[in-house]
C-alpha cells in the first residue's frame, strides 16, 4: 500500500445519525454516535440550490467539510444536514440565518426507530449482530 493511501480517510453517515471514519483498509478510525451528532434543517433555500451551493456556503462560514454531511436536498428548497457536534452545527445555523435562510436544530431521525433519540438511553450501549450462518 502506498504512503498516500494510508493517509486517506473516508467518513460516512450510517443509519442517518452516526458518523464512521474509515482509514486504510476500511479500518474504523473514529465513531461519532447519533446522540453526539447534531441535525440541522434548512428551509427556504433559493430555487435550484444544489449540494455544491450548500457546501460552498458552509466553507465560506468556516465549517470544515469533514464536520458535516448533507443527508438530503429536497426540491431544492429543503435540506437536512448532520454535523459531528453541536458547536459546529450552531456555527452553520448562525451563518445560514444571517444570510436570509431559515436553519434550525432538529432531531436526526433514522430508519430504525430504536436508534432515534426518544428511544435512546445515553447510559446504555446496545450492540447487536446477526449470528453467522452455517452455509
Amino acid at each position: 500500500m502506498k504512503a498516500n493511501d494510508q493517509e486517506k480517510t473516508l467518513t460516512k453517515t450510517i443509519c442517518s445519525s452516526t458518523y464512521v471514519t474509515f482509514g486504510a483498509g476500511l479500518c474504523i478510525a473514529k465513531v461519532v454516535t447519533g446522540f453526539e451528532a447534531c441535525g440541522v434543517g434548512v428551509h427556504d433555500l433559493p430555487q435550484n440550490t444544489t449540494r455544491k451551493d450548500l457546501e460552498t456556503q458552509l466553507t465560506v462560514a468556516g465549517v470544515n467539510a469533514d464536520d458535516y454531511q448533507v443527508l438530503f436536498l429536497r426540491d431544492s428548497h429543503i435540506a437536512q444536514l448532520v454535523f459531528k457536534d453541536k458547536v459546529t452545527g450552531l456555527k452553520a445555523i448562525e451563518d445560514m440565518n444571517n444570510s436570509g435562510l431559515k436553519a434550525e436544530f432538529n432531531t436526526v431521525k433514522t430508519l430504525r426507530p430504536e436508534m432515534n433519540s426518544r428511544s435512546r438511553d445515553c447510559e446504555v450501549l446496545t450492540a447487536s449482530w446477526r449470528e453467522p450462518s452455517e452455509n
